[in-house]
């Protein structure tokens, strides 16, 4: 999560931690027992644990697991263990954006001149690895594979807008220098992390992407009239879901044939969550 406005120089942990519904749904082992869902009956109780945080507040992000917190401020960024908030925190650098790898012992963080992205080993507090930009230009990590081996990396080059690392062998594995913008629900790997679908957020050509990263084959997905915001995989990885503002559409992964609307949704439904085959609509 970042806060490219924020105006306060504290982030405050209350009692009661806000924390992902996925994360706490799925790692409920480092979370206080008997917790009570915040409601106006009770928030008269909430008592302030600790301050996190070092200067300007910049984003905050959970590791995968639930068991470490990221602050990312102007002077740095720390990790905090939500568990024991006495533990002095872990200074990673002066990184400004980072994401956790599928292990939460390795992260992706900016490098503190932009033009490269340091992977920290957390258990050791080095950095393991470097990846240079090839263009010499910005980059900012976006989303890791579930297998951790590929990084997607936002580029400010007009050569490589999109870029996806192969953090094993240091290199990239898949370049697009013609997508505008994107972000996190923007793109997404297939289960198995072979196959990556993302969206050009700006372009209104509706038009998705679907990249084989073995053959570095790639797949036009057709259909939607206008722009295109969120993708995802079902759970089984055999096809591509698209939101945009003309509906949901639905992609077969290995021919590319679409195979219909399980959803319309139009510009009256604000949007829509899209979790494997499960969607949700606001």
């Amino acid at each position: 999560m970042r806060f490219p406005h924020a105006t306060g120089l504290i982030l405050i942990l209350w009692v009661i931690l806000s924390v992902d519904s996925t994360v706490a749904s799925q790692n409920e082992s480092f979370l206080p027992e008997n917790l009570e869902v915040i409601t106006a009956e009770n928030i008269g109780r909430l008592e302030q644990l600790t301050v996190l945080g070092r200067g300007l507040i910049q984003g905050i992000e959970w590791s995968p697991d639930g068991s470490t917190i990221a602050v990312q401020t102007a002077v740095g960024t720390w990790l905090y263990n939500p568990v024991d908030l006495s533990e002095t925190p872990q200074f990673i650098g002066t990184a400004d954006y980072l994401v956790f790898g599928p292990d939460w012992t390795v992260v992706a963080a900016r490098s503190w001149d932009g033009n490269a992205i340091d992977l920290w080993n957390l258990e050791t507090g080095e950095v393991e690895s470097q990846l240079l930009s090839p263009y010499d230009s910005p980059m900012e990590p976006i989303l890791f594979s579930s297998n951790g081996q590929y990084l997607v990396v936002r580029s400010d080059s007009r050569d490589a807008r999109l870029i996806v690392w192969d953090v094993i062998h240091e290199v990239p594995a898949f370049i697009d220098a013609d997508v505008s913008y994107f972000y996190s629900e923007s793109v997404a790997f297939s289960p198995d992390s072979r196959r990556l679908v993302y969206v050009d957020s700006i372009d209104v050509d509706g038009i998705g992407h679907l990249v084989d990263l073995q053959t570095g084959q790639v797949i036009e997905l057709p259909g939607h009239g206008n722009s295109i915001h969120k993708t995802t995989f079902d759970s089984t990885g055999d096809s591509v879901l698209i939101k945009g503002e003309d509906g949901i559409r639905q992609w077969d992964t290995q021919s590319g044939e679409f195979l219909g609307m399980p959803l319309p949704i139009f510009d009256d439904i604000p949007g829509a969550a899209l979790s494997g085959m499960r969607i949700a609509v606001s």
